[in-house]
C-alpha cells in the first residue's frame, strides 16, 4: 500500500511463512513497515507474523476505515506488534524465526539439531562423547551469542532455517 501520507507492505496471514522463507522481507524491512492483513488474524497467526519479523497486524472485520487507522499508527510507530497484549506475555521476539543462528562450528549445529529432537543433555553428552558440563556450557554461549532466553527457541530457529528438499 503506498499513498502520500502512509507506505507500507501488506501481506496475507497465509505467507508470513513464505515471507520467512523466501527472506524478501529483509530488504524491504529496512525501508518500509510489514503488516499482515486478515479478516480476524488468531492469536497465533499473530505470534507468528512478529516472530517472522511484521510490524504490524490489520483486521479488516472491523472496517477498512479502521483499519486504515491501525495501518496510520503502525506506519508512524505509534503501534506495532510489540503493543498487543498477548505478545507482552510471551518469550518471542521480533524476527526470531527470521534470524540465522550464530554458531561457533559445525558442533554447534549438531548440538542445536539434537536438542530439537528433544534429547536431554546427558543423551546429547552421550552422543556427541562430551561431558554433561561442556553440553551445558556450549548451550548457555548458544543462548548468550544469539540474545535467546530457551533452549528451546535455539531448536525453533534451527528448523525455521532449514531447507527442504525438492524430491520432483
Amino acid at each position: 500500500m503506498r499513498t502520500p501520507d502512509h507506505d507500507a507492505v501488506l501481506f496475507p496471514l497465509e505467507w508470513v511463512d513464505l515471507m520467512r522463507t523466501v527472506k524478501a522481507s529483509t530488504s524491504v524491512a529496512m525501508m518500509t513497515p510489514l503488516i499482515v492483513a486478515s479478516e480476524l488474524p488468531s492469536k497465533a497467526g499473530i505470534v507468528r507474523a512478529f516472530a517472522c519479523g511484521f510490524h504490524g497486524a490489520v483486521h479488516f472485520g472491523s472496517g477498512y476505515s479502521s483499519a486504515a487507522e491501525r495501518i496510520a499508527s503502525i506506519v508512524d510507530g505509534s503501534w506495532t506488534l510489540d503493543s498487543e497484549p498477548i505478545l507482552r506475555e510471551l518469550a518471542v521476539s521480533r524476527g526470531l524465526l527470521a534470524k540465522e543462528l550464530v554458531t561457533s562450528d559445525s558442533d554447534d549445529g549438531q548440538l542445536v539439531d539434537l536438542l530439537g529432537t528433544g534429547l536431554t543433555d546427558d543423551e546429547i553428552a552421550r552422543l556427541m562423547d562430551w561431558t554433561i558440563q561442556r553440553v551445558r556450557n556450549r548451550i548457555e554461549r548458544l543462548l548468550d551469542d544469539n540474545a535467546l532466553m530457551y533452549r528451546t527457541q535455539l531448536a525453533v530457529i534451527r528448523a525455521a532455517s532449514l531447507k527442504v528438499p525438492d524430491f520432483s
